[in-house]
């Protein structure tokens, strides 16, 4: 039986991606609409798959934390870890498409969306095992637009780089945590540095769209 601790720990868990799940839900419609009416299709495209991407995140980690059934929780960490490449490329999205110069925009485009479909296979056989690998391939995708970083700040907006790097700063702090989260608490504050991220991600997206 798991210590009191671990279950009220796994309450608070299931509950911080849950209410990231509500705020990240609430939010996309209006970014949608924003696109719509101030960019293209390109912009449309690039914030629904960023938006959808984070609710898919947020959604697979919050029913795996709350649910209690050993089997299923086995199938639903899995989705809970693939998702995460799918948000990391789904993030990098919207600049992709439309604020990155076109031949930096699509090679990062490839690289993140391959990286991704590698991890979410990966994740389908190995999840629980390679851990420390998979925190490295999470970060090198997080942090692979450093390659990019002159045409980064050329192109974007000065409060769109802040935030980027505010939100790769949190999720890099987050590791730290998740790396540990055998001690008390510490997979909580994991939790609470991806909602920290997300929201920065948010507030760049809306930022960088045309004004």
């Amino acid at each position: 039986m798991e210590p009191k601790w671990e279950r009220r720990e796994e309450i608070l868990n299931a509950t911080s991606h849950g209410l990231g799940f509500l705020v990240a839900l609430i939010l996309l419609p209006f970014l949608l609409v924003e696109a719509a009416q101030r960019g293209t299709a390109l912009h449309i495209t690039g914030c629904a798959v960023f938006g959808i991407s984070m609710l898919a995140t947020l959604a697979a980690s919050a029913v795996y934390h709350s649910s209690i059934q050993p089997r299923r929780r086995r199938i639903l960490r899995v989705v809970d870890h693939a998702s995460i490449f799918l948000m990391i490329a789904g993030c990098y999205t919207p600049f992709c498409l439309t604020s990155l110069p076109s031949i930096w925009g699509w090679t990062l485009f490839g690289i993140v969306w391959g990286v991704a479909s590698f991890g979410v296979v990966f994740k389908l056989f190995f999840t629980g095992r390679y851990e420390t690998f998979s925190m490295l391939l999470y970060l090198g995708m997080g942090w692979v637009g450093i390659i990019a970083i002159g045409p980064m700040v050329e192109a974007l907006r000065t409060p769109t780089l802040v935030l980027i790097f505010s939100a790769g700063a949190a999720f890099t702090v987050g590791v730290g945590f998740y790396l540990q989260d055998h001690k008390r608490w510490f997979h909580f504050a994991w939790h609470l540095c991806v909602v920290a991220g997300c929201c920065c991600l948010y507030g760049a997206v809306f930022s960088e769209l045309p004004h």
